[in-house]
């Protein structure tokens, strides 16, 4: 039975549908050099990027219990989908010298050089579970306050410090050596991880 302060009911339901997820991260590097003997600088400059794009379909059960004017909701759902993973790294060094002071600008910063700059893209498939739990409560006249906890775990994701490469070939050190002797390094990465996203909300509504 539901009727105003009387209501004691528990309602259980099952829910479909897509499911979109989108993450985006990124990093930037900047150092200024100055040599002390001449005054020339050098400016270098990193940038790592990824983009992590999901689809899928979504399965979930939820329940809901209320009590008088209190209610309590309760969700698990599990999606799953393919996640694009995109990668894009960007370096540039600058010098400057001379009177009047003149810049030169090459690719290549220091953690980013021509052996792993650059934009790269590839699919993965992914597992997307969540949980959502919250509180309500029923006031007069149609308005209900509630306040409410959501996770989410994402599976096979990039995130931009994870891509970093940090043995360096310093032949690729602008003006690079011509040819490079080693290993082509810094390289493109593609290291996953798995993302957990934690999320808290209150509200309040009117009903008619």
């Amino acid at each position: 039975s539901c009727s105003g302060s009387r209501c004691d009911e528990t309602l259980f339901g099952v829910k479909f549908g897509p499911r979109f997820a989108h993450l985006e991260d990124d990093i930037r590097f900047r150092e200024t050099l100055t040599s002390a003997a001449t005054g020339n600088q050098f400016v270098l400059q990193d940038h790592f990027a990824t983009e992590n794009s999901f689809l899928g379909g979504e399965l979930g059960l939820n329940m809901q219990r209320q009590r008088g004017c209190f209610d309590v909701d309760l969700g698990v759902r599990l999606a799953l989908g393919m996640t694009r993973q995109e990668l894009e790294t960007y370096g540039v060094n600058a010098f400057t010298s001379g009177t009047p002071p003149t810049t030169t600008r090459s690719p290549g910063g220091f953690l980013v050089q021509p052996s792993n700059m650059g934009s790269w893209d590839r699919t993965r498939l992914s597992w997307v579970p969540g949980l959502d739990a919250g509180v309500g409560y029923r006031m007069k006249n149609g308005w209900r306050m509630n306040v409410s906890y959501s996770l989410m775990y994402w599976t096979n994701v990039l995130r931009a410090a994870e891509q970093i490469d940090d043995t360096i070939n310093p032949d690729f050190f602008a003006p690079p050596v011509v040819p490079t002797a080693g290993p082509a390094r810094p390289a493109p990465r593609f290291n996953e991880s798995d993302y957990l996203a934690h999320g808290i909300s209150f509200g309040i509504e009117k009903r008619w």
